[in-house]
């Protein structure tokens, strides 16, 4: 092979070379169809129907679900929860009471028609009542499982 042919080769190689990367590189955010274009990052948005801007949701903590409301309805709850995480509950009662969560020795007095909301660790495992003192009506059985 001539020395003459050698550079052809090499030029045409160089050539294909070239055209493929052009063809081949990924596009420019200008040059992408709008299909293909990266979302905007969010900013206040227009409804449909208005042309007013709303502003985005914001990050946040996730919302607690809200604790289990027991009363003296004559059906006893169950609240599970795992050793070690929060016991969560509020009591209602239509009369002045005395709350006995048994096995943690937690007393409340309540008031009547007043939302009371109780938080302690799980601290031991089993299955505890939770009862008006008083009247003796069980509200629920908490169980904690390790």
């Amino acid at each position: 092979m001539s020395t003459r042919q050698r550079v052809g080769l090499v030029t045409l190689a160089v050539t294909v070379l070239a055209v493929a990367f052009v063809a081949l590189r990924p596009a420019d955010d200008d040059e992408r169809p709008a299909s293909a274009a990266t979302p905007a990052p969010t900013s206040p948005t227009a409804t449909p129907d208005t042309d007013t801007p709303t502003e985005p949701p914001t990050a946040t903590e996730p919302a607690q679900p809200s604790a289990p409301l027991l009363t003296a309805d004559g059906t006893p709850r169950s609240i599970e929860v795992i050793q070690g995480e929060d016991v969560r509950f509020r009591v209602r009662s239509s009369e002045g009471e005395r709350l006995h969560v048994h096995g943690y020795d937690i007393f409340r007095e309540l008031a009547p028609e007043k939302t009371v909301e109780l938080s302690f660790p799980a601290e031991l495992e089993g299955i505890f009542e939770i009862e008006l003192e008083r009247s003796g009506t069980l509200l629920a059985e908490l169980e904690v499982y390790p």
